[in-house]
């Protein structure tokens, strides 16, 4: 299957038990400006990778997700997101 997951994945998953950001963010403490940038996948503004592991970890808990699964395909997806385009011919 597909091995990456997205922030919108992420987020469809949340918006499907009904929960909010702001109670998101009361269960985990992550900021609500990092939730979202992880659920938008703004890269950019998310915080170093070992903080990133740890927040995907306490939001897969929540969800009752497998966490080694849901760091490992956000971090995915982001590499393959992140990687500049191939170079085209000029």
């Amino acid at each position: 299957g597909r091995e990456t997951i997205s922030g919108s994945d992420l987020k469809t998953i949340r918006e499907a038990t009904g929960m909010r950001i702001e109670e998101l963010y009361e269960l985990t403490r992550i900021g609500q400006a990092k939730l979202r940038a992880i659920e938008e996948d703004t890269f950019n503004e998310l915080p170093p990778e070992v903080y990133l592991r740890n927040f995907l970890k306490l939001y897969a808990e929540i969800f009752h997700l497998n966490p080694e699964k849901v760091i490992k395909g956000y971090l995915k997806h982001m590499a393959a997101s992140t990687q500049p385009p191939p170079a085209g011919k000029p």
